[in-house]
Protein backbone atom coordinates (compact mmCIF):
# COMPACT_ATOMS: atom_id res chain seq x y z
CA UNK A 1 0.00 0.00 0.00
CA UNK A 2 1.29 3.42 -0.97
CA UNK A 3 0.33 7.11 0.29
CA UNK A 4 1.60 9.83 -2.19
CA UNK A 5 0.96 13.77 -1.11
CA UNK A 6 1.49 15.98 -4.21
CA UNK A 7 2.64 18.83 -4.99
CA UNK A 8 4.77 19.64 -1.98
CA UNK A 9 5.88 16.61 -0.49
CA UNK A 10 5.76 12.62 -1.97
CA UNK A 11 5.19 10.15 0.73
CA UNK A 12 5.71 6.49 -0.36
CA UNK A 13 4.85 4.01 2.03
CA UNK A 14 5.40 0.29 0.00
CA UNK A 15 7.56 0.25 -2.64
CA UNK A 16 5.40 -0.46 -5.59
CA UNK A 17 5.74 1.93 -8.34
CA UNK A 18 2.53 2.16 -10.22
CA UNK A 19 1.58 4.74 -13.55
CA UNK A 20 -2.31 4.11 -14.36
CA UNK A 21 -5.01 6.67 -15.42
CA UNK A 22 -8.12 7.02 -14.58
CA UNK A 23 -11.37 8.93 -15.09
CA UNK A 24 -12.70 11.21 -12.17
CA UNK A 25 -15.51 12.86 -13.45
CA UNK A 26 -19.11 12.27 -13.60
CA UNK A 27 -20.93 11.78 -16.81
CA UNK A 28 -23.53 14.55 -16.78
CA UNK A 29 -22.39 18.03 -17.70
CA UNK A 30 -20.06 17.52 -20.71
CA UNK A 31 -17.69 20.25 -18.90
CA UNK A 32 -17.50 18.29 -15.45
CA UNK A 33 -17.41 14.73 -17.59
CA UNK A 34 -13.25 14.54 -18.70
CA UNK A 35 -11.62 15.28 -15.17
CA UNK A 36 -8.64 12.57 -15.97
CA UNK A 37 -5.91 12.84 -13.43
CA UNK A 38 -2.64 10.50 -14.00
CA UNK A 39 -1.00 9.11 -10.97
CA UNK A 40 1.94 8.27 -11.01
CA UNK A 41 3.40 6.28 -7.88
CA UNK A 42 7.20 6.70 -8.39
CA UNK A 43 7.09 10.55 -8.58
CA UNK A 44 5.45 14.06 -8.15
CA UNK A 45 3.20 15.38 -10.87
CA UNK A 46 5.44 17.05 -13.96
CA UNK A 47 3.75 17.85 -16.97
CA UNK A 48 1.82 20.89 -17.11
CA UNK A 49 -1.32 18.92 -17.81
CA UNK A 50 -0.96 16.93 -15.04
CA UNK A 51 -1.06 20.28 -12.54
CA UNK A 52 -3.92 21.64 -14.34
CA UNK A 53 -6.04 18.37 -13.54
CA UNK A 54 -4.74 17.93 -10.07
CA UNK A 55 -6.16 22.22 -9.47
CA UNK A 56 -9.28 20.83 -10.67
CA UNK A 57 -9.19 17.96 -8.76
CA UNK A 58 -8.37 20.28 -5.76
CA UNK A 59 -11.19 22.49 -6.48
CA UNK A 60 -13.99 20.30 -7.81
CA UNK A 61 -13.63 16.59 -5.90
CA UNK A 62 -13.68 15.84 -2.18
CA UNK A 63 -13.14 12.09 -2.46
CA UNK A 64 -12.86 9.60 -5.76
CA UNK A 65 -12.73 6.02 -4.88
CA UNK A 66 -12.17 3.32 -7.19
CA UNK A 67 -12.15 -0.51 -6.38
CA UNK A 68 -11.16 -3.46 -9.05
CA UNK A 69 -11.86 -7.07 -8.76
CA UNK A 70 -11.20 -8.89 -11.04
CA UNK A 71 -11.90 -7.26 -14.88
CA UNK A 72 -14.34 -5.21 -12.99
CA UNK A 73 -13.83 -1.61 -11.81
CA UNK A 74 -16.41 0.62 -10.06
CA UNK A 75 -15.39 4.24 -9.13
CA UNK A 76 -17.44 6.43 -6.85
CA UNK A 77 -16.89 10.02 -6.79
CA UNK A 78 -18.18 12.74 -3.40
CA UNK A 79 -17.99 16.09 -4.68
CA UNK A 80 -17.63 19.23 -2.99
CA UNK A 81 -21.36 20.38 -3.97
CA UNK A 82 -22.46 17.27 -1.94
CA UNK A 83 -23.46 15.16 -5.12
CA UNK A 84 -22.15 11.82 -5.45
CA UNK A 85 -21.94 10.13 -8.83
CA UNK A 86 -20.91 5.95 -8.73
CA UNK A 87 -19.64 4.98 -12.54
CA UNK A 88 -20.51 8.34 -13.31
CA UNK A 89 -24.06 8.49 -12.42
CA UNK A 90 -25.26 10.50 -9.78
CA UNK A 91 -27.23 9.03 -6.84
CA UNK A 92 -29.61 11.20 -4.83
CA UNK A 93 -28.21 10.60 -1.16
CA UNK A 94 -30.05 12.13 2.08
CA UNK A 95 -28.32 14.78 4.73
CA UNK A 96 -27.94 11.94 6.73
CA UNK A 97 -25.77 9.85 4.21
CA UNK A 98 -23.62 13.11 3.07
CA UNK A 99 -23.02 13.85 6.31
CA UNK A 100 -21.78 10.37 7.60
CA UNK A 101 -19.50 10.70 4.85
CA UNK A 102 -18.47 14.12 5.37
CA UNK A 103 -17.39 12.77 8.87
CA UNK A 104 -15.67 9.54 7.79
CA UNK A 105 -13.58 11.84 5.51
CA UNK A 106 -12.91 14.68 8.91
CA UNK A 107 -12.04 11.80 10.20
CA UNK A 108 -9.23 10.39 8.34
CA UNK A 109 -8.04 14.02 8.17
CA UNK A 110 -7.48 14.07 11.63
CA UNK A 111 -5.91 10.66 11.69
CA UNK A 112 -3.38 11.27 9.64
CA UNK A 113 -2.40 14.47 11.06
CA UNK A 114 -1.77 12.33 14.32
CA UNK A 115 0.28 10.31 12.67
CA UNK A 116 -0.78 6.94 13.34
CA UNK A 117 0.70 3.65 11.35
CA UNK A 118 -1.08 0.59 12.33
CA UNK A 119 -3.04 -1.20 9.66
CA UNK A 120 -6.02 -3.36 9.46
CA UNK A 121 -7.60 -5.66 6.95
CA UNK A 122 -10.77 -3.91 5.82
CA UNK A 123 -13.82 -6.83 6.16
CA UNK A 124 -16.32 -5.10 3.73
CA UNK A 125 -13.60 -5.43 0.85
CA UNK A 126 -14.21 -8.40 -1.47
CA UNK A 127 -11.33 -11.32 -1.61
CA UNK A 128 -8.79 -9.81 -4.28
CA UNK A 129 -10.29 -6.62 -4.45
CA UNK A 130 -7.83 -3.73 -4.63
CA UNK A 131 -8.70 0.49 -4.02
CA UNK A 132 -7.57 3.58 -4.92
CA UNK A 133 -8.29 6.51 -2.56
CA UNK A 134 -7.89 10.16 -3.74
CA UNK A 135 -8.57 13.03 -1.60
CA UNK A 136 -7.50 16.52 -0.45
CA UNK A 137 -5.61 17.45 3.56
CA UNK A 138 -4.18 20.81 3.55
CA UNK A 139 -4.33 21.49 0.02
CA UNK A 140 -2.53 18.80 -1.38
CA UNK A 141 -3.74 15.76 -2.89
CA UNK A 142 -3.21 12.51 -1.64
CA UNK A 143 -3.46 9.16 -3.09
CA UNK A 144 -3.78 5.83 -1.52
CA UNK A 145 -3.54 2.71 -3.13
CA UNK A 146 -4.60 -0.51 -0.68
CA UNK A 147 -5.77 -3.85 -0.51
CA UNK A 148 -8.01 -5.81 1.89
CA UNK A 149 -5.62 -7.62 4.03
CA UNK A 150 -2.99 -3.98 4.12
CA UNK A 151 -5.15 -0.98 4.79
CA UNK A 152 -3.85 2.02 7.46
CA UNK A 153 -6.79 1.90 10.03
CA UNK A 154 -7.58 5.68 8.85
CA UNK A 155 -9.37 4.88 6.00
CA UNK A 156 -11.67 2.10 7.40
CA UNK A 157 -14.57 4.24 8.17
CA UNK A 158 -14.76 6.11 4.80
CA UNK A 159 -13.88 2.39 3.08
CA UNK A 160 -16.56 0.76 4.53
CA UNK A 161 -19.32 3.76 3.37
CA UNK A 162 -17.94 4.50 0.29
CA UNK A 163 -17.51 0.42 -0.59
CA UNK A 164 -21.23 0.18 0.09
CA UNK A 165 -22.09 2.09 -2.94
CA UNK A 166 -19.85 0.84 -4.76
CA UNK A 167 -21.34 -2.75 -4.21
CA UNK A 168 -24.52 -2.67 -1.98
CA UNK A 169 -23.79 -6.01 -1.15
CA UNK A 170 -20.65 -5.41 0.83
CA UNK A 171 -22.54 -3.99 3.86
CA UNK A 172 -23.19 -7.71 4.58
CA UNK A 173 -19.56 -8.56 4.72
CA UNK A 174 -18.81 -6.46 7.76
CA UNK A 175 -21.24 -8.44 10.15
CA UNK A 176 -19.31 -12.06 10.84
CA UNK A 177 -20.87 -14.99 10.18
CA UNK A 178 -22.17 -17.63 12.61
CA UNK A 179 -19.71 -20.04 12.08
CA UNK A 180 -16.66 -18.37 11.46
CA UNK A 181 -13.74 -17.52 13.78
CA UNK A 182 -13.69 -14.43 15.13
CA UNK A 183 -13.26 -11.79 18.18
CA UNK A 184 -17.11 -11.13 19.49
CA UNK A 185 -15.67 -8.91 22.09
CA UNK A 186 -13.72 -7.94 25.06
CA UNK A 187 -13.48 -5.97 28.78
CA UNK A 188 -10.90 -5.16 31.24
CA UNK A 189 -10.80 -7.57 34.08
CA UNK A 190 -7.99 -6.27 35.98
CA UNK A 191 -5.95 -2.83 35.08
CA UNK A 192 -2.37 -1.89 37.05
CA UNK A 193 0.13 0.60 35.40
CA UNK A 194 2.62 -2.23 34.29
CA UNK A 195 0.27 -4.64 33.26
CA UNK A 196 -3.65 -5.24 32.21
CA UNK A 197 -6.33 -8.56 32.06
CA UNK A 198 -7.74 -8.69 29.08
CA UNK A 199 -11.09 -11.01 29.05
CA UNK A 200 -11.70 -12.02 25.41
CA UNK A 201 -15.11 -13.38 24.44
CA UNK A 202 -14.73 -15.68 21.14
CA UNK A 203 -15.77 -18.24 18.44
CA UNK A 204 -13.23 -20.68 16.81
CA UNK A 205 -14.46 -23.10 13.88
CA UNK A 206 -11.34 -25.47 15.04
CA UNK A 207 -10.02 -25.13 11.79
CA UNK A 208 -6.30 -24.52 12.91
CA UNK A 209 -6.89 -27.61 14.81
CA UNK A 210 -6.37 -27.32 19.07
CA UNK A 211 -2.69 -25.89 19.75
CA UNK A 212 -4.08 -22.20 19.30
CA UNK A 213 -3.55 -19.28 21.21
CA UNK A 214 -5.02 -16.19 22.13
CA UNK A 215 -2.43 -12.80 22.18
CA UNK A 216 -2.32 -8.66 22.46
CA UNK A 217 -0.32 -6.02 22.15
CA UNK A 218 -0.73 -2.62 22.83
CA UNK A 219 -0.85 0.04 19.75
CA UNK A 220 0.32 3.47 19.65
CA UNK A 221 1.19 6.43 16.77
CA UNK A 222 4.88 4.56 16.53
CA UNK A 223 2.99 0.61 15.93
CA UNK A 224 3.45 -1.75 18.08
CA UNK A 225 4.70 -1.03 21.60
CA UNK A 226 7.58 -4.07 22.74
CA UNK A 227 5.34 -5.75 25.36
CA UNK A 228 5.09 -9.45 26.14
CA UNK A 229 1.59 -11.29 27.14
CA UNK A 230 0.70 -14.35 28.87
CA UNK A 231 -1.76 -16.35 26.01
CA UNK A 232 -4.21 -18.68 27.13
CA UNK A 233 -5.31 -21.65 24.40
CA UNK A 234 -9.12 -21.63 22.65
CA UNK A 235 -11.54 -24.38 22.68
CA UNK A 236 -13.64 -25.07 19.39
CA UNK A 237 -16.73 -23.27 19.80
CA UNK A 238 -17.69 -19.68 21.55
CA UNK A 239 -16.05 -19.25 24.66
CA UNK A 240 -14.66 -16.53 26.92
CA UNK A 241 -10.63 -16.49 28.18
CA UNK A 242 -8.34 -14.13 28.89
CA UNK A 243 -4.72 -12.87 27.95
CA UNK A 244 -2.45 -10.97 30.17
CA UNK A 245 -0.54 -7.73 28.82
CA UNK A 246 2.92 -6.67 30.50
CA UNK A 247 5.62 -4.85 30.32
CA UNK A 248 9.02 -6.06 30.30
CA UNK A 249 12.66 -5.37 30.35
CA UNK A 250 12.60 -4.05 26.96
CA UNK A 251 9.56 -2.00 27.09
CA UNK A 252 9.95 1.51 27.33
CA UNK A 253 9.74 3.30 30.87
CA UNK A 254 6.38 4.93 29.79
CA UNK A 255 4.12 5.32 27.33
CA UNK A 256 0.75 5.51 26.19
CA UNK A 257 -1.42 3.15 23.80
CA UNK A 258 -4.95 4.01 22.13
CA UNK A 259 -5.36 0.42 20.74
CA UNK A 260 -5.26 -2.98 21.39
CA UNK A 261 -4.13 -5.85 18.74
CA UNK A 262 -5.76 -8.88 20.26
CA UNK A 263 -4.69 -12.18 18.15
CA UNK A 264 -5.50 -15.55 17.28
CA UNK A 265 -2.29 -18.10 16.31
CA UNK A 266 -1.26 -21.52 16.28
CA UNK A 267 1.31 -22.49 18.69
CA UNK A 268 4.40 -21.83 17.44
CA UNK A 269 3.32 -20.54 14.18
CA UNK A 270 0.95 -17.99 12.56
CA UNK A 271 -1.13 -14.88 13.39
CA UNK A 272 -4.14 -16.31 11.59
CA UNK A 273 -6.63 -13.66 13.13
CA UNK A 274 -6.45 -9.88 14.22
CA UNK A 275 -8.83 -7.39 15.70
CA UNK A 276 -7.75 -3.70 16.47
CA UNK A 277 -10.32 -2.71 19.49
CA UNK A 278 -10.26 1.07 20.84
CA UNK A 279 -8.39 1.18 24.38
CA UNK A 280 -6.66 4.09 26.20
CA UNK A 281 -4.21 3.40 28.80
CA UNK A 282 -1.08 4.77 30.14
CA UNK A 283 1.51 2.64 31.17
CA UNK A 284 5.00 2.59 33.81
CA UNK A 285 7.16 0.04 33.45
CA UNK A 286 7.74 -1.14 37.19
CA UNK A 287 11.66 -2.47 38.54
CA UNK A 288 11.17 -5.93 38.11
CA UNK A 289 8.25 -7.08 35.73
CA UNK A 290 6.78 -10.51 36.09
CA UNK A 291 5.01 -11.67 32.81
CA UNK A 292 3.05 -14.51 35.12
CA UNK A 293 1.30 -11.32 36.23
CA UNK A 294 -0.38 -11.50 40.07
CA UNK A 295 -2.98 -13.36 41.60
CA UNK A 296 -6.04 -10.97 41.09
CA UNK A 297 -5.07 -11.40 37.43
CA UNK A 298 -5.21 -15.09 37.65
CA UNK A 299 -8.33 -14.96 39.22
CA UNK A 300 -9.72 -12.57 36.62
CA UNK A 301 -8.69 -14.67 33.67
CA UNK A 302 -11.00 -17.59 34.86
CA UNK A 303 -14.00 -18.30 32.99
Amino acid sequence: MGIVSYPRAVRILGAAVLLFATTLGASEPAADSRLVFIWTWAGRCGTPRCVEEERRFLAEVDVFYQIRTGDTTTSVELRKDGRLYVDKVPMNLSSKQIAALYAALDGVRRDLEGGSTWTQRVRVLPDGGLFTLAFSLDTQLHVVDGSKDYTRKEYVPLLNLLQVYAEPAAASRIIPREDETRIIGYRIRHDMPDHLALEVEYFYDGSKGSHVFVGANPVNETGVVMTGYRPNQLQKGRHTTCTVVSTYSESPERFSSDIMKIELYVGGGEVFLEDFVPLRKKWSKVPSPDLRCCDACSRGCRE
